[in-house]
């Protein structure tokens, strides 16, 4: 496995307890300095697929910068997030961030829209991910929550959880978590083989219903936090690895 970390002074310590933990874990992580706050959170910025990169057109105007940013950080090319497999080109109104895209096997995807991925970019990406036999369920967010998909719903290898906070089930079939679980960023975590690495400001409740499918680390983030951003949030993928997990 391969991610990406920012690194920015306001949150150093928290990306530096991220970076050790995932190291730990034998991820190799790559540290990117960070222009601003926001560009802490490199999930945004692209997504990772089993047929290549998919590089995001960021909703927020202020962030538009960054995807080309994190690409030339790492001296990519267009080439090297998968032009050669006709990754989807998304233009003008069809917005699309990479926390909204979430892939539980390398043929199987969780795909939202809402208030940070539009409907429009949503099917582009769809309709890509079913010519490589992809199956993709797709749903749409709560708009009054400009939340991406990582802050509601969450996997651990084919099992979907969801927070109860919308009073409404997001997506069919998902094993529900409490409501806490939404302000404590607590579906916000990133799995590496069999365990899953959370914020340690997770609600008791959901660590026991969690604990019960993988193996939780915990770490603290505040200054994360603090900005509105969980451990998925800041973890940008370069190379992904699914591995069975054993409680």
């Amino acid at each position: 496995m391969k991610f990406t970390l920012g690194d920015h002074l306001d949150m150093r310590a928290d990306l530096d307890n991220l970076q050790q933990t995932y190291e730990r874990l034998g991820v190799d992580v790559v540290r990117l300095p960070s222009l601003t706050t926001d560009a802490v959170f490199h999930r945004d910025v692209s997504a990772w697929t089993p047929n290549g990169l998919i590089k995001a057109n960021m909703m927020k105007q202020t962030r538009r910068w960054e995807p080309n940013e994190w690409l030339n950080q790492l001296g990519l090319t267009r080439a090297d997030v998968g032009v050669r497999k006709n990754t989807p080109r998304l233009f003008g109104h069809a917005r699309f961030e990479g926390a909204d895209l979430h892939f539980m096997s390398p043929t199987r995807a969780l795909l939202a829209y809402g208030a940070r991925t539009t409907h429009q970019a949503a099917k582009a990406i769809a309709d890509w991910l079913l010519e490589w036999d992809v199956k993709v369920t797709g749903f749409e967010l709560p708009y009054k929550h400009p939340q991406h998909l990582l802050g509601c719903v969450n996997t651990i290898n084919d099992r979907i959880f969801e927070t109860s906070y919308f009073g409404v089930s997001i997506c069919a079939g998902a094993i529900p978590l409490p409501a806490s679980t939404y302000k404590s960023k607590g579906t916000n975590w990133v799995q590496v083989g069999g365990a899953i690495v959370v914020s340690d400001a997770i609600d008791d409740e959901t660590f026991e219903i969690l604990e019960r499918h993988a193996r939780v680390i915990t770490v603290p983030i505040p200054s994360l936090l603090a900005h509105g951003g969980g451990v998925a949030c800041a973890t940008g993928i370069l190379e992904y690895d699914f591995q069975p997990t054993r409680v």
